[in-house]
């Protein structure tokens, strides 16, 4: 490779790295990574996850912290991003169509494993028909609809 090739690859190697950085700043700004807003699944300040035996559920419309059967989160991802491995690594989602407002409905870092169709009953068995109860992951012809990355397992 002659001196110029070499120089010019250089070149746009250190531009992509540019803008590179340029996106992840622009990126913790815009989801509130550094304060300056919140999102669907923010947790309070004052909320420290523990792990619950058993696992995560997550229905339309939920407002639960914990992510239990009776009172399960209302967000995929929030239900994702505060699992343990040993507890919440497997996440029940009602039927219902799910969107995400980032570059992808739901991103996954870690191994876990999302069965779809559960029937949203606050007790009871756990129930899941998918013909009865439908779950979608809609990325709106705008996002993702799953980011994977990391070494993990997903089912």
């Amino acid at each position: 490779m002659n001196r110029d090739k070499a120089s010019q690859r250089n070149i746009a190697i250190s531009i992509g790295l540019g803008g590179l950085l340029l996106l992840g700043a622009f990126l913790c700004l815009s989801s509130g990574l550094l304060g300056t807003s919140s999102t669907a699944y923010a947790l309070p300040a004052e909320f420290t996850p523990t792990p619950h035996p058993g696992p995560a559920f997550v229905k339309q419309g939920g407002t639960g912290l914990g992510c239990t059967q009776s009172d399960p989160c209302g967000s995929i991802q929030y239900a994702i991003d505060y699992s343990y491995p040993g507890y919440g690594d497997v996440i029940y989602i009602a039927g219902g169509t799910y969107t995400g407002t980032g570059p992808s409905v739901i991103t996954i870092t870690r191994s876990v494993t999302l069965y779809g169709g559960w029937d949203g009953a606050p007790t009871g068995p756990i129930v899941r028909d998918p013909k009865t109860y439908s779950t979608t992951l809609d990325g709106e012809g705008q996002r993702r609809v799953v980011y994977m990355y990391g070494n993990i397992t997903a089912t």
